[in-house]
């Protein structure tokens, strides 16, 4: 990159990591403040390119504390710059241009892209710029917030029309977001927009519309499982899970006329098999999260239950 910037390329347990290092006697992570973008102009360097086009020096940087396995930051308030901490697939490079090519509106624009051609001529996301939308929520957060006020009116609909159109958009090809959850989807307003397409970080399920459809029921019942569980709120959350699933379904599918679910008892199915990877992902990843995967590994088994 530059004098005392570089990214280094670790393999270790048959997975490449990608890490932004900064040289100022000794080598360490780079950190908020650093503004490591600055030293990967756009253009081709070496093995390594960049697509990245700001219209502004950056000189600001604010570390985005979520969870999640990536690092994202804030540059001057108006990007957000999302450095994968494994080498991500040339797929999320293809999902964004696909959305991209059919103006798809419910994601934020994209600035582009650092990436690393490996040496079997294979291309690879390292990390990628996105528009910062001031005041957006995720739905960890505005999610949550209806389940503990009871409120199931309006907004199930409209994420059921924004997942829709983002599975229109892919029509005709293999792409799927792959890992979609509440927690992907910003609120800004009365507006959605979808975020992060690495799809799924354990790589274990095939990425399909009906794979995200089952993710985005299985995270109604997280959210539940958090409004329930963490903050103790007292609703009857089985029925704010079932209206909630219905009208998401309802729109989804009136947006999407051509394409039908499955029976009730495989899409329950799959719905237990995505709580066990859940399971997984929060034993591998996020332990604290292991309250929330069990509560939604026991909500499903209870609705299969019900359905026999």
């Amino acid at each position: 990159m530059d004098d005392n910037r570089a990214i280094y390329l670790v393999d270790q347990s048959a997975t490449t990591f990608a890490l932004p290092i900064i040289d100022d006697g000794e080598l360490r992570r780079a950190r908020a403040g650093d503004c490591f973008i600055t030293a990967m102009p756009r253009g081709h360097h070496g093995s390594f390119s960049s697509t990245i086009r700001l219209d502004a020096p950056v000189v600001s940087e604010e570390r985005i504390e979520v969870d999640q396995t990536n690092e994202s930051f804030v540059l001057n308030n108006t990007w957000i710059i999302k450095w994968n901490m494994t080498v991500g697939s040339h797929r999320t490079l293809t999902k964004e241009r696909r959305l991209s090519a059919h103006n798809y509106p419910h994601t934020p624009a994209h600035f582009g892209h650092i990436t690393w051609t490996s040496p079997d001529n294979s291309e690879h996301l390292l990390a990628g710029v996105q528009e910062f939308l001031p005041g957006s929520v995720d739905g960890w957060t505005w999610c949550v917030a209806h389940a503990m006020e009871n409120h199931c009116e309006t907004w199930p609909g409209a994420l059921g029309e924004v997942v829709a159109l983002m599975h229109n958009a892919f029509d005709g090809t293999t792409l799927a977001h792959g890992d979609l959850h509440v927690g992907q989807i910003l609120n800004q307003g009365n507006s959605y927009f979808i975020i992060d397409f690495d799809g799924d970080p354990l790589g274990h399920t095939p990425e399909s519309w009906l794979q995200d459809v089952v993710g985005m029921l299985c995270s109604f019942i997280h959210v539940a499982a958090v409004a329930e569980v963490k903050y103790h709120a007292a609703h009857n959350f089985s029925e704010w899970v079932r209206i909630v699933s219905d009208q998401f379904l309802e729109t989804y599918l009136a947006t999407r006329p051509w394409v039908s679910l499955p029976p009730r008892d495989q899409l329950l199915a799959l719905m237990a098999h995505k709580e066990v990877t859940e399971m997984l992902y929060a034993t591998t990843y996020l332990p604290e999260w292991t309250y929330a995967a069990e509560y939604g590994h026991a909500f499903v088994e209870r609705l299969i239950g019900e359905s026999q």
